[in-house]
């Protein structure tokens, strides 16, 4: 019998391909869901960005949208996005906002469910905490993936000079446009 992370990892692995194709069903059917509203969503993420802006000062070069760890312990499912000038995360308490684009995580429970029922096939009993670690995997992946839909809600306008980032929070960073 496998145990602890030998069990976890064995999980892990036997799930990552359906997990795989359970999130390209899911962006699918929320890159639908954007689409049939994306105004709407855009606008939403603009007031957020004008809300934001009105803490920029004249040093602020950058934009961050950070996934944060707590997003998924906590089930927020909400994006730090923060004004830095030159040096991402130097800044201690830098102006933030949270954005939680909840066209991602309609229907998060019910892919929880059907991983729950693969992995089920294979292993008897499941822990409550390997469950959330699926979760917390998986979640990552949604989150990950977030990357695309913040380039398509990015304003056309570059009049802000300012560069916008994308990545795991006090990790690395890529750079996915200018607002």
């Amino acid at each position: 019998m496998v145990m602890g992370m030998e069990r976890l990892l064995e999980i892990r692995e036997s799930c990552e391909t359906f997990m795989q194709e359970l999130l390209e069903q899911r962006l699918a059917e929320a890159e639908h869901n954007f689409r049939r509203q994306q105004l709407i969503w855009q606008q939403v993420f603009w007031d957020k960005l004008d809300e934001l802006l009105e803490h920029r000062d004249e040093t602020t070069e950058n934009v961050v949208i950070s996934l944060l760890h707590s997003s998924s312990v906590s089930g927020s499912n909400a994006f730090h996005i923060a004004l830095y000038d030159d040096e991402i995360y130097i800044e201690p308490d830098p102006p933030c906002v949270y954005y939680v684009p909840e066209f991602l995580f309609v229907e998060i429970e019910e892919d929880m469910e059907q991983i729950r029922n693969h992995i089920a096939f294979d292993y008897i009993s499941l822990t409550d905490s390997e469950m959330q670690e699926m979760k917390r995997q998986y979640l990552q992946m949604v989150y990950e993936s977030a990357e695309d839909f913040f380039r398509l809600m990015l304003p056309d306008s570059k009049e802000e000079g300012l560069t916008v980032y994308f990545g795991r929070y006090m990790k690395q960073v890529r750079s996915i446009g200018e607002i």
